[in-house]
């Protein structure tokens, strides 16, 4: 059976269910067990155009703000979320190079510069309750998520080394536009 067709103002909503559920189970637990400063998950629209959604806030008095942030780009898998607290969770992840809007090339989250402040992704597995509309989510349809946390930086320099043996950030653009274009 075909999945549903996402629609972008249900992703958003969807998206913002998943934040609230990291707020209240993941993130105050960091800061109550004082693995975390704190966090601030209020990002201003600018910061979550440049692929910030959350930002965490290292222990460190000494040193400045700026320097304490960890800017989190949370990624849900939201279409592919489980009803079955027992089944397993979807055993990959897509990297998002490019997409096609309006019939035009746009780089995804993984290259793109736009995004360069990201310092981290979350990358969330979820298991929702059975009668929940995955496409229009609220906190508390949410029962469960994994939370997988990777290095923006890293990540992306060692998924397009193994794909094109160079760390080229470009080359590997060019020649992801020319496989998607055949």
């Amino acid at each position: 059976m075909a999945e549903k067709k996402s629609t972008f103002k249900g992703d958003l909503k969807s998206e913002r269910a998943v934040n609230e559920f990291l707020q209240k189970y993941l993130y105050s637990y960091l800061v109550d067990d004082g693995i975390i400063d704190s966090f601030n998950s209020n990002t201003t629209m600018d910061q979550q155009h440049k692929g910030i959604d959350t930002i965490m806030y290292i222990i460190n008095d000494e040193t400045e703000e700026e320097a304490r942030c960890i800017n989190i780009d949370e990624k849900a898998a939201i279409h592919y979320a489980r009803n079955n607290l027992g089944a397993e969770p979807l055993s990959t992840f897509a990297f998002e190079v490019s997409y096609l809007k309006d019939g035009e090339l746009k780089r995804g989250w993984l290259t793109n510069e736009k995004y360069k402040e990201t310092h981290a992704y979350f990358l969330c597995w979820l298991w929702i309750k059975p009668d929940a509309n995955k496409y229009n989510l609220v906190c508390e349809d949410i029962l469960k998520i994994e939370v997988l946390s990777i290095p923006k930086v890293k990540t992306r320099d060692k998924l397009i080394m193994r794909a094109m043996g160079s760390k080229e950030v470009k080359t590997f653009e060019s020649k992801a536009d020319i496989l998607r274009k055949k």
